[in-house]
């Protein structure tokens, strides 16, 4: 949760992509929903609200062009997609699933509270997708098996060249 809505999601480590295997992907997008339903928007200084405010309009805007990319793409809202009722630079959580490389939200950085849910089904086509991006601030990979981690850490570079 903290990877990617730390701030609203506005921060340069936030995940942008999601990759998660087929066999446990609406699995994990329900849990995910009910993680996310728990988020509380609102003014920073009230009790229990953990998201906050968008930077400025052109964030909101952004995070808007994004998503109706995404669903043009053929991605599916099952959580948020839209601005907060509180108004200004207030969004919703949002979770977007069957996103695909098509979508501009898989090679560009979101800087917004977006989950986007990418399916995968062996761990050759998830390296690929992990490598399929400019990007390299930060990569995060989950795992049980401890030698699956690290040969997936070498094989996308996440483990850099000190650990080696």
């Amino acid at each position: 949760m903290l990877s990617k809505f730390r701030n609203m999601g506005q921060t340069c480590v936030c995940a942008n992509r999601l990759l998660v295997q087929d066999k446990v992907y609406d699995a994990f997008a329900e849990k995910l929903r009910a993680r996310v339903a728990q988020l509380k928007v609102g003014d920073g200084f009230d009790e229990g609200v953990s998201q906050g405010p968008l930077i400025n309009g052109e964030a909101v805007e952004k995070v808007e062009r994004l998503i109706a990319d995404a669903v043009s793409h053929g991605a599916r809202v099952i959580m948020g997609g839209k601005r907060h009722a509180l108004g200004r630079t207030f969004f919703e959580p949002t979770i977007l699933r069957d996103v695909t490389s098509a979508c501009a939200c898989a090679r560009e950085e979101i800087f917004g509270p977006v989950v986007t849910l990418f399916r995968f089904s062996d761990e050759a086509e998830a390296i690929r997708m992990a490598n399929d991006t400019v990007y390299g601030l930060a990569a995060y990979f989950y795992a049980r098996d401890v030698g699956r981690i690290v040969r997936v850490a070498e094989d996308t570079g996440i483990w850099n060249h000190r650990h080696q």
